[in-house]
């Protein structure tokens, strides 16, 4: 397995009276360094669970994820949320903006977390890259379009360069000439930082900026044949 990032045999459902579902079935799969991994399914499949438990959010019944060598579901909590804080950057279908700060201040946001200098610096020359208007830096994110929005969702979820880019269909509320323009620079972003990424979709138009395609259905992740 690379040592990157490993899911092995990660095995999760629930019980509902005396029927068992299980939502992820023995899903095993890699990611390596600077890879696009596309996980596609319907609503329901288990998409979501399985970047929660990738992110460390749940933890799996059975089976574990390691990042670089380390076991998730071994860290404590503070090593998790360090873990989390450094390494990873979500984006989603919602962008979850803290309503009180400006679009600036939200981007710079992760940075500040982390103690580092410059953050709403750095925060504007992310906006500037992803063709943010720069009269909107002083906005509270609600009074952005749609497209905008997950500009400065992409950029919050980037600034402190982290090392795998986790986005749950983040594409689902855009059409998709905006979608295109999403991924485009999100594929720019990643040519120039060299992060991992993994997407939860249900957009097979979208498996043309992946290096490799799952499928979840029932449980069972298979891979996609491109030819």
């Amino acid at each position: 397995m690379s040592d990157f990032l490993a899911v092995n045999s990660i095995t999760q459902g629930f019980i509902d009276g005396d029927h068992k579902t299980l939502v992820l079935d023995n899903v095993t799969f890699e990611i390596k360094d600077s890879e696009s991994v596309a996980i596609m399914g319907s609503s329901g499949s288990g998409k979501t669970t399985l970047l929660h438990i990738i992110s460390g959010l749940s933890k799996p019944q059975h089976g574990q994820v390691s990042f670089e060598g380390d076991v998730l579901s071994q860290m404590n909590e503070a090593l998790q949320t360090r873990f989390r804080a450094k390494k990873l950057g979500f984006m989603f279908q919602r962008q979850y903006f803290i309503s009180e700060l400006s679009v600036i201040e939200n981007v710079a946001l992760p940075l500040r977390l982390l103690g580092k200098e410059n953050a709403l610096d750095q925060a504007e020359v992310l906006l500037k890259i992803l063709q943010v208007p720069v009269h909107s830096y002083r906005q509270i994110p609600n009074k952005l379009s749609g497209g905008e929005q997950a500009r400065v969702g992409l950029a919050r979820a980037l600034i402190h360069q982290p090392k795998l880019l986790v986005a749950d269909e983040p594409s689902a509320a855009l059409d998709h000439g905006l979608t295109d323009e999403i991924f485009s620079m999100i594929k720019q972003l990643q040519s120039m930082h060299k992060f991992a990424m993994v997407v939860a979709t249900h957009d097979h138009s979208l498996l043309k900026y992946f290096d490799i395609g799952y499928q979840l259905r029932d449980g069972i992740l298979k891979e996609i044949n491109y030819a």
